[in-house]
């Protein structure tokens, strides 16, 4: 289906192919999150074919590919500069294709702030291999060395000459069956000329302007709209409905079940929803299962059934602190906390021929397509999945949930192409949660002061649950659960979410790190931004300032005494002596609180100074600034790499200050802006980043880098402000200012 696509976008456009045929690709070797960071990445493996990655259109425009979705990241920019330093051309002269099951690519989901680094990295080597194909074939038509010709806006010259041969014309009439050599000499750091430049982004106008670029602006002639109504509670199975009541009510409408899914057609969005609201009187279910009741999470987290396993062990740490000279434990937890996107969820799809055809902003096109493909029971060969942006998802919401929606009910509209909104309180009550975490914590001193022992105990739920990871009679799609053939749940695992981040960076000479996986956690789970790393560094880097406080040393210095790492220490350094960094006293309603990661001890380098003021009467925390020092090896865009930073940072304080999923025996409490509130626009602080990349070094993403830093040295300025340590998240909810 690929190449059928592949050629009708082409013949549609008049384009080129550099290199046609896209060659077999290979197994996938793990999942796109959970590549090991030093390895090239997974993308040209599946992938080698040069043409699968870039096309050469006969204005002089190339036409780049990537597996990777545009979620409001400035991906397609950051990959345009790459492109373009690579063949000599302008960034303008740049197209960024981005994931389609029929075009692009398979790179698996948009996660885990690897976007550059694999489609980046797999898009630069493509470039080069291009480049020297294109040099190859000027040199034989000239009929000089190769070492003689350079490529220079879109032609091939010869050194020291005007004029040249374009692109195009050396392709013109050629086939190209190449792979992308992933040994190419790529160009040099001082060849740059787009890379390590601040290019504005190329969608900022039209998200400044508001045009209509999401999936939710999209309409298509005789276009129908649909509405999913679910039990309101998990567990629950249709009993009985009343059809023909409904019918008499609503007869403008047409009404799909299959088992217990249950969902309306009309001719625009607001008759679906009010028909939606109409057929809930006329369905009973069952009851709920029951929930566990929310304050008491933290304690029932631990009773749960789980699966524990070693995350880490090095040194003699039994022996180690029947030595030590002292003894610290602390624990910290975090609440359920939703991903809270701006609007919520949609997508469109249109049934014609037994063929489907969804547009959505899901992170995964083709693991999505996968289970849906599980669901409708077809061919993967019969669904095209196009990511269009949508309102930002900072992991796995119900994006994948509602485009399996759109499918059932427009197998109902044959040849009719349908759209589905959720509400927002479809999306607060049935999106999957960052999990509850809880983390326990014991280090031991020696008589210098430094920590000789290390222990970790993380108790977390699932953070994968995510379309194509299942068996084949598996999904974790919502809607896949209530239809009469319905698949099974896929079993509960997490590889690499809940210990993220739980192994410090810091050089400890003994140290265990445990993973207490929950088996059948109470609500709804998966992956939210920055997985495990938020709740962990939040620990571990409030647990460093209580034990430099405990051996009477300045906090930044006792991070520095522990570290082996040169980069980390001349990041902390750099970003000390830039706000003058002195041993924070405890002033009465002000606080100043410093920390430090490296994301997956892998990504980039990350610092945080928080400062913050706490009112003494009402206990309002009111972050005032945040400075931040960022090293992301070689910087793509520095201004991308701030605009994420300064997300993160925004985002990381909403959470840590406000956000808790709220939820009650029968349900979902928590189902608006109101019972879950955010960080408001007046609340937000001073925000400056600093970026202090390492040229020579990888390139690596920041995204997520910024959520467990940021958090942390919140709660350390909450304590240096007020002498009170914050254990829990959020901190500053009315029953628990302080996250006591």
């Amino acid at each position: 289906m690929k190449e059928i696509e592949r050629r009708a976008f082409l013949k549609g456009v008049g384009w080129l192919v550099v290199t046609l045929g896209i060659l077999p690709r290979l197994g996938v070797k793990a999942m796109g999150d959970e590549i090991p960071f030093a390895f090239l990445g997974d993308s040209l493996e599946k992938t080698p074919g040069l043409d699968a990655w870039l096309l050469l259109a006969q204005d002089g425009t190339v036409v780049a590919f990537t597996g990777k979705a545009e979620l409001g990241q400035g991906i397609k920019t950051a990959l345009a500069q790459i492109v373009a330093d690579e063949l000599t051309l302008p960034i303008g002269r740049i197209r960024i294709i981005t994931a389609d099951t029929a075009l692009t690519p398979d790179e698996g989901y948009t996660v885990g702030s690897l976007s550059v680094h694999q489609s980046g990295t797999a898009l630069r080597k493509a470039a080069a291999t291009a480049r020297a194909i294109l040099i190859k074939l000027a040199a034989k038509r000239l009929k000089v060395p190769t070492s003689n010709l350079v490529l220079q806006e879109g032609m091939v010259i010869k050194k020291g000459e005007d004029g040249g041969l374009p692109y195009i014309s050396l392709l013109e009439g050629g086939r190209f069956l190449a792979r992308v050599n992933p040994d190419i000499p790529t160009q040099p750091f001082g060849a740059y000329r787009s890379v390590g430049q601040s290019v504005p982004r190329e969608d900022l106008e039209d998200i400044v302007s508001g045009s209509k670029r999401y999936v939710h602006d999209i309409e298509l002639p005789g276009m129908l709209y649909g509405a999913v109504v679910r039990p309101p509670g998990y567990g629950r199975r249709l009993l009985k409905l009343d059809e023909e009541g409904f019918g008499k009510e609503c007869s403008n409408v047409r009404l799909v079940r299959n088992g217990s899914f249950l969902g309306v057609i009309a001719k625009d969005t607001c008759g679906a929803f009010q028909a939606a609201a109409c057929l809930e009187r006329y369905a009973i279910f069952s009851e709920p299962r029951k929930l566990p009741k929310e304050e008491a999470i933290e304690e029932t987290l631990r009773t749960l059934k789980s699966k524990t396993s070693l995350v880490a062990r090095r040194g003699r740490v039994e022996a180690r602190e029947l030595k030590a000279a002292r003894m610290l434990e602390a624990t910290f937890f975090k609440s359920y906390q939703a991903h809270a996107s701006i609007a919520p969820s949609a997508a469109v799809a249109l049934y014609e021929n037994g063929r489907y055809r969804v547009w959505t902003h899901s992170q995964g096109v083709f693991p999505l397509r996968k289970d849906l493909a599980k669901v409708l029971r077809i061919k993967e060969e019969g669904l095209r999945l196009s990511h269009v942006e949508g309102p930002g998802c900072y992991g796995h919401n119900g994006a994948d949930d509602v485009a399996l929606d759109a499918c059932l009910l427009a197998r109902a509209v044959p040849g009719k192409p349908l759209k589905v909104l959720w509400s927002r309180s479809d999306e607060f009550a049935w999106e999957p949660f960052g999990t509850a975490m809880e983390v326990r914590l014991r280090a031991c001193l020696d008589a210098g002061g430094r920590v000789s022992v290390w222990r970790s105990d993380v108790w977390t739920g699932s953070h994968a649950t995510r379309p194509g990871i299942g068996k084949k009679d598996e999904t974790s799609l919502i809607a896949s659960h209530a239809i009469e053939q319905s698949l099974k749940r896929e079993p509960v695992f997490d590889p690499g979410g809940g210990e993220r981040n739980a192994l410090p960076l810091y050089a400890f000479e003994a140290l265990e790190i445990k993973k207490h996986l929950i088996l059948e956690p109470p609500l709804r789970v998966s992956a939210l931004r920055s997985l495990g790393a938020m709740a962990n560094v939040f620990a571990i880097e409030s647990f460093m300032d209580m034990l430099a406080l405990e051996a009477q040393k300045d906090p930044v210095a006792f991070r520095i005494e522990h570290l082996k790492d040169e980069r980390a220490v001349a990041l902390i350094l750099r970003l000390a002596k830039a706000v003058k960094w002195s041993h924070p006293g405890r002033k009465t309603g002000l606080g100043v609180g410093f920390s430090f990661a490296r994301y997956k001890n892998a990504a980039a380098y990350v610092a945080v100074v928080v400062w913050v003021s706490v009112n003494e009467k009402t206990r309002q925390i009111r972050v005032q600034r945040v400075v931040a020092g960022v090293d992301p090896g070689l910087a793509i865009n520095p201004g991308g790499v701030r605009n994420q930073a300064e997300g993160g940072i925004v985002q990381a304080l909403s959470m840590a200050l406000k956000e808790r999923v709220r939820f009650e025996k029968d349900g979902i409490q928590s189902l608006d802006w109101q019972t879950y509130p955010i960080l408001g626009i007046e609340e937000s602080p001073k925000v400056r980043v600093f970026v202090w990349g390492e040229p020579q070094a990888p390139s690596v993403g920041v995204g997520e880098a910024l959520m467990g830093p940021t958090t942390a040295a919140l709660a350390n300025a909450v304590f240096d402000a007020t002498g009170v340590r914050p254990f829990r998240l959020p901190i500053g909810t009315h029953s628990n200012p302080f996250g006591l």
